[in-house]
Parts: C-alpha cells; sequence; structure tokens
C-alpha cells in the first residue's frame, strides 16, 4: 500500500512540475503579452481535466499516442475557436488548417467538419468555461495519458487582436 501512495504522490509531484514548466515557457515566449497564466485553484476544476471530458466522444480516433496528441490539437483549435466566436473563428482557424493540412480539399473539409462539430459540443456542453488555451503538455504513461494545461481568462482584447 505504501508503495502505491509514493507512486501517486510521484505522479502528482510530476504532474505538477510538468504545469509549471509549461506555464514558465508560455510566460517567456512572449505570446501573452504580459498576461498571467491561471493554474486551478484549490476545489477549482481542472481544464486538463475539462478538456478530456471534451474530447471523450471522439477518443477511438486515438488508438496512440501520436494520434491523441493530434486530437488534443484539434481540440484546443475548437476549444479557442468557439470562445473566439463565430467573428473571430475565420481568422482563428483558417489559418491553422492552411498551414497544418496539405493542399487536399477533401482532407481540409473533414478538418473543418471535425473542428465545427467540436465547436458545437463546447458551446452546448462546456459553455460557461470561457478559458482560452495557450498551451498543453500530453505525456504518455504506461496506461494512459496525463494532460497538462495552460489557460488564462477570456477578454474581449483578446478576442479584438485575433479576430
Amino acid at each position: 500500500m505504501a508503495s502505491k501512495a509514493k507512486r501517486k504522490d510521484r505522479q502528482r509531484r510530476k504532474a505538477g512540475a510538468a504545469l509549471e514548466a509549461l506555464r514558465s515557457e508560455m510566460q517567456d515566449s512572449g505570446l501573452l503579452k504580459g498576461r498571467e497564466v491561471r493554474v486551478a485553484s484549490a476545489g477549482e476544476e481542472k481544464l486538463s481535466a475539462t478538456l478530456l471530458q471534451f474530447i471523450e466522444p471522439y477518443k477511438w480516433l486515438a488508438p496512440n499516442y501520436e494520434a491523441m496528441h493530434r486530437l488534443v490539437t484539434l481540440a484546443v483549435v475548437a476549444w479557442n475557436g468557439a470562445i473566439f466566436g463565430a467573428s473571430g473563428q475565420p481568422n482563428f482557424v483558417e489559418p491553422l488548417i492552411e498551414s497544418a493540412l496539405p493542399n487536399d480539399e477533401a482532407m481540409r473539409r473533414d478538418f473543418r467538419q471535425m473542428i465545427n462539430d467540436m465547436i458545437v459540443r463546447k458551446q452546448r456542453h462546456f459553455a460557461n468555461n470561457l478559458r482560452i488555451i495557450v498551451g498543453y503538455k500530453l505525456t504518455e504513461r504506461p496506461h494512459d495519458y496525463h494532460l497538462s494545461v495552460a489557460s488564462m481568462p477570456a477578454s474581449e482584447d483578446l478576442a479584438a487582436e485575433t479576430g
């Protein structure tokens, strides 16, 4: 029993260190223009757990680490796209599609459809969560994955800068 408790404690410390490293990386990058990255306080639901709930219907598409990483990336695009609203989505989503996918219109159409489906899911089931995901780290563990998410509160000025 004691070794199981030690293992869980070690996993918690590792996860905390990963999140702190991600937060430092995001702050140091300058992309946030001085805004503070949030870490969930005690009792507050972690955005990483919420994001895992968000992608639950799509997990069958991710049989391995690489596919799970792509799924989380897609979910982050959709999550943030939903927050930026209809006016900001084209300026946020389309450049990502253009740069990330080959010039294959069928593939891009399918990708857009999946993002649109995820955006609808975000608006329906997670509408009150207005945190923007600014970074994440997915770590493979023996039987599952650990997800750390860095976020910040959505603000009108950020949506205006992006949109």
